[in-house]
């Protein structure tokens, strides 16, 4: 896994990641891949809001017919 993240400003923020995985490896074609970008917006030190979109490629959902498919996310985090 790759995670690279740039702070825009004290306020916003945004990250992209690559990663990889073998949920089995004694199966060969079966490597997982991500690649995800997000933005955070700091409502203040203790909230966050972030969206984020995920492209996935994962062979072993070819018997559904979605070896690729997308994930979009909208997360508030609150430190407590």
């Amino acid at each position: 896994q790759v995670h690279l993240g740039y702070n825009i400003n004290k306020r916003n923020q945004i990250n992209v990641r690559r990663e990889e995985w073998d949920p089995n490896t004694d199966v060969d074609g079966n490597v997982v891949t991500t690649w995800a970008a997000a933005y955070s917006y700091f409502i203040n030190p203790s909230a966050r809001v972030t969206a984020a979109h995920e492209w996935i490629n994962d062979p072993s959902r070819a018997n559904l017919n979605q070896i690729k498919y997308n994930i979009t996310t909208l997360r508030v985090v609150f430190k407590f």
